[in-house]
């Protein structure tokens, strides 16, 4: 990416300006989530969406069909870690020096996932199954479902919550019974209307 006001050259997965002006100079990162629509218009009913762009683009078309969908990557990795798939989903959550990557298959089979990253309690939302991967189809709509993960503090008012599945798009706290949403809303019970802090986290 580059900006327009100095026309620094910006790399994107660390947010830093690499060549230009700015160079040496970070962006601020800001907590953002992959949820389904469904989800956000349930929560979010007078939500706004951007529909169209100045860009002679298609929104919800994807330049890179079948970039998720390939067994590996597409250029040679050097030391590659045989833990995991090369193209495997997480969410990754970095909390000073310390990460984690939650790798999707485990999320969904044991959601959501009670953790700490560094010195802070985390937990790990997983849901909407069905939601549409944004970079396998040529149509976002159409491609595989791969579902959502999500990570928030479990610190709530002092008080450190453990979570466990409640249905298949909510989870509830063992401290209070509270039900909560995947975009960390509690929606039943004594903490209805609290919500968790959202933790810097990706989808990868």
């Amino acid at each position: 990416m580059w900006d327009d006001a100095t026309e620094s050259l910006w790399q994107q997965v660390t947010g830093e300006a690499v060549v230009g002006a700015l160079v040496g100079t970070f962006l601020e990162a800001l907590p953002s989530s992959n949820v389904a629509w469904s989800q956000f218009k349930s929560a979010f009913p007078g939500g706004t969406v951007l529909d169209g762009t100045t860009l002679p683009i298609h929104i919800g078309s994807n330049p890179y069909a079948g970039y998720s969908s390939r067994p590996g990557p597409p250029h040679p990795v050097e030391g590659e870690d045989g833990r995991l798939p090369a193209v495997e989903r997480v969410v990754g959550v970095a909390v000073g020096n310390v990460a984690k990557a939650f790798p999707f298959p485990v999320l969904a089979a044991e959601r959501p996932v009670n953790d700490t990253v560094g010195e802070l309690p985390i937990v790990v939302m997983w849901g909407a199954p069905d939601t549409a991967g944004a970079l396998d189809g040529s149509e976002i709509r159409e491609g595989r479902p791969i579902g959502v993960g999500v990570a928030y503090s479990r610190e709530v008012g002092g008080r450190i919550l453990t979570f466990v599945a409640d249905s298949e798009s909510t989870s509830a706290d063992l401290d209070t019974g509270s039900v909560w949403n995947m975009l960390g809303r509690a929606i039943k019970g004594d903490l209805t209307g609290v919500e968790l802090s959202p933790v810097l986290h990706t989808n990868e």
